[in-house]
């Protein structure tokens, strides 16, 4: 690149960067500042976002086929307006969607991919310190961000503002914190992996908990897990240890809690298996009225009492599924292609799986996915950013076929 590409090449990169320290480190989703009746954090991410999109087209105004499909998915969505029972609602929320999500893929596409360790090293750094966080929060019950009233300690904010984005986002960044790891073995290296698995485990989330195991091994059955076999077997061991440890150390109220309320094996009794549960059939009510194109993006919390069936928590206001919730807002057509974005583009960045750094990410990008079955986590700024920015980043490396995909190994 040129001399002036490299300026603003840095530039865009160190703003990128900035931007997404600040939304991994303050808790956006809960802050109750509003300027001309709009969430600051819209605002604030909205401009940046806007502001980065502008530097990255000056550097690279040839539209790439990622940048097609990106306006292929963005058409999808702009199609509930169709059928929408409140546009302007939609048209809001489209907007906040595209601005913190599908325009990030975009930037991160084009710039992330020259720094590749550089940016490894910033995002699991950032992670631990979201981490850290809450296990202060737990141990020394004390959080430097408002707490909502009512919840106990036990009940994980950190910054995120809610458990379960907490620890999606944590599962969403395990991997590249494994690869760090992979990469040289030393105390300081193994803080980050010790950090996000114990963030993810007193999150209490059991679906993470899930999402967790199945990227952990994931990660590990690739073309040299038979001759790592022992090495990744001590991971493992390890990654077990961690959470034996946690248990032991917590105090008395926090383990009858997660004995009572999480280690139950009457699961299946619980109120969000049941409320999970009446979400399917209110969800099929929804897409049977509005089969094309749904309600329109973000209304499903104003339709959510007239749907809910028995058993559906009376103040939730979403099916606790993602998808179902694109089916619902979106309908079939904007939910399925959605469905076909997703899978073509991990479909691409499973055959390029070689690359160390892209099957990092494509393991995060999994354990977002099977989280979207148990939160609309999309609706959540740091957890949303992180997918948006991991997918852009893994594309970029694919398609920077000058160096086998690499990106630039030295940062």
């Amino acid at each position: 690149m040129s001399t002036y590409k490299n300026k603003l090449n840095s530039i865009n990169y160190y703003l990128f960067i900035f931007l997404f320290i600040t939304v991994s480190l303050i808790p956006f989703n809960t802050l109750d500042i509003k300027i001309a009746n709009l969430p600051f954090h819209y605002i604030y991410i909205g401009t940046v976002v806007s502001i980065l999109v502008i530097l990255s087209l000056i550097q690279y105004p040839r539209l790439t086929v990622f940048d097609k499909w990106l306006i292929f998915l963005m058409l999808g969505f702009l199609l509930s307006l169709i059928t929408s029972i409140d546009r302007l609602h939609t048209v809001r929320v489209l907007g906040g969607f595209f601005l913190k999500g599908v325009f990030v893929a975009f930037v991160a596409e084009k710039i992330l991919k020259y720094r590749v360790k550089d940016t490894n090293t910033f995002l699991i750094i950032c992670a631990s310190l979201v981490s850290i966080i809450g296990l202060i929060e737990l141990f020394f019950e004390w959080n430097p961000y408002p707490r909502a009233k009512g919840w106990p300690f036990f009940i994980i904010k950190s910054t995120i503002g809610n458990p379960l984005p907490f620890a999606v986002y944590l599962v969403s960044l395990f991997p590249l914190a494994l690869l760090y790891l992979k990469e040289k073995k030393s105390f300081i290296r193994i803080l980050p992996f010790l950090l996000i698995i114990s963030g993810i485990f007193i999150s209490f989330s059991r679906s993470s908990w899930v999402a967790l195991l199945i990227v952990n091994f994931i990660y590990y059955f690739e073309k040299q897990y038979p001759e790592n076999i022992f090495k990744n077997l001590l991971y493992t061991t390890g990654f077990i240890s961690v959470f034996i440890l946690l248990i032991f150390l917590m105090p008395p109220e926090i383990k009858s809690y997660f004995k009572y309320a999480k280690a139950n094996i009457r699961f299946a009794d619980s109120i969000s298996f049941k409320h999970r549960k009446g979400s399917y059939i209110a969800s099929a009510k929804i897409i049977k009225e509005y089969p094309l194109f749904g309600i329109g993006f973000g209304n499903y919390p104003k339709v959510y009492d007239k749907y809910k069936v028995e058993y559906m928590r009376s103040k939730a206001n979403t099916p606790d599924n993602m998808y179902l919730r694109f089916f619902c807002e979106a309908g079939i057509i904007g939910a399925g292609i959605f469905f076909v974005f997703i899978i073509h583009w991990m479909h691409k960045l499973w055959k390029s799986r070689d690359n160390p750094v892209v099957w990092a990410i494509f393991c995060g990008l999994m354990g977002f996915l099977i989280n979207q079955l148990a939160a609309d986590l999309f609706f959540w700024a740091a957890p949303q950013f992180a997918f948006w920015m991991l997918l852009g980043w893994g594309v970029g490396l694919i398609g920077n076929t000058g160096n086998n995909g690499t990106g630039n190994q030295n940062g």
